[in-house]
């Protein structure tokens, strides 16, 4: 599949720069599918002088201990050495988001992530460890913990630029850069390093970089949306979390001030590069950097709905069609997006 998501990537980037430029303006922007579902950021850009400030709160639930695409059993894991896995992950992301439109053709944007993670752990039955395990203190372990973290994410810049804009089909270029405001310092109540998920950033600077297509037909819209995530070096702890690609494709009915959405995202998030010295990579399946990262095929169904004075709300529910991860983690379950939009 990655190499499919290459070419194809490759064939619609072309496909996108061939189009001619067009300066005459024909897209409605005043439909209700108009927006993209609401998990697909930086999908539109807006008339000179425009503003939009927006909402967005995502819920991602994580469950059933995976290596790969096959649910892995309690003495799997153990032959790999590890003492704890994690049992279910919940992540909670806030984002506020601005949008100001300098011309017609080029819109900046500013989005601030604000991230609450919470993991159950569970230790590992210790069966013939014996003494190896009392000598490490596991005896005193309790069966069941939890751990938590939460605050301020990476705060992303950038800009949308358009390249065609026609009676039915608009195209720009997604350029941004996010700033590691977010902290990869996270400790339990004991002063332990949290593992790799429940950081709440990179890092790292790291570049966004992509290109968006819509396309009307009376009654239907269509789009297509290409991501990436560059990252630039590693931190300073030592590691380096993996470039990420996305590929979105989604078809919309308006139905009056409604839109009704069906949408799907191939993602692959690369392992990590390095390893953070402080954890202990056969401790826990989630502190090994082998077991990061993977590939989803994720298919939701959305709405969005038009409100007075150019409001939006919007909801979109995920589910994974298709999952493959790196070693040994949690799967995917479901992703619930909410927002609010509204410019001026």
């Amino acid at each position: 599949m990655h190499r499919f998501f290459s070419l194809f990537s490759m064939f619609w980037l072309l496909a996108v720069f061939s189009l001619e430029a067009d300066t005459g303006s024909g897209f409605d922007t005043h439909r209700s599918d108009s927006h993209a579902p609401i998990s697909v950021m930086g999908d539109h850009v807006h008339a000179k002088g425009e503003w939009m400030i927006s909402y967005r709160a995502m819920l991602m639930n994580m469950k059933t201990l995976t290596n790969g695409d096959d649910k892995v059993s309690d003495s799997e894991v153990k032959q790999e050495g590890y003492m704890m896995v994690p049992e279910d992950m919940d992540m909670v992301m806030h984002m506020l988001g601005g949008m100001y439109a300098q011309s017609d053709q080029v819109t900046w944007m500013l989005m601030i992530p604000y991230r609450s993670n919470t993991m159950d752990m569970r230790m590992l039955p210790m069966g013939n460890m014996g003494g190896n395990a009392m000598n490490n203190g596991m005896m005193n372990m309790p069966m069941h913990s939890s751990m938590d973290s939460s605050g301020l994410g990476d705060i992303k810049l950038g800009s949308l630029v358009l390249l065609h804009d026609s009676m039915a089909d608009r195209v720009h270029l997604n350029l941004s850069v996010s700033l590691p405001t977010g902290s990869i310092n996270e400790k339990n109540d004991q002063g332990g390093v949290l593992p790799y998920p429940m950081q709440l950033g990179s890092g790292s600077v790291d570049l966004h970089l992509g290109a968006t297509w819509l396309h009307q037909w009376e009654s239907f819209s269509f789009g297509s949306q290409l991501m990436s995530v560059l990252r630039s070096a590693s931190n300073n702890k030592g590691y380096q979390l993996g470039n990420e690609y996305q590929w979105a494709n989604w078809l919309a009915k308006p139905v009056g001030l409604v839109s009704l959405s069906a949408n799907l995202k191939y993602v692959v998030k690369e392992d990590i590069e390095g390893a953070d010295e402080r954890l202990a990579a056969n401790r826990s399946t989630s502190a090994n950097p082998s077991n990061q990262g993977g590939e989803w095929l994720m298919a939701g169904v959305g709405m969005n709905v038009q409100l007075p004075k150019a409001n939006r709300l919007a909801f979109e529910y995920q589910v994974p069609a298709y999952q493959k991860v790196n070693g040994i983690q949690l799967a995917q379950d479901q992703v619930m997006t909410f927002g609010w939009q509204m410019s001026f």
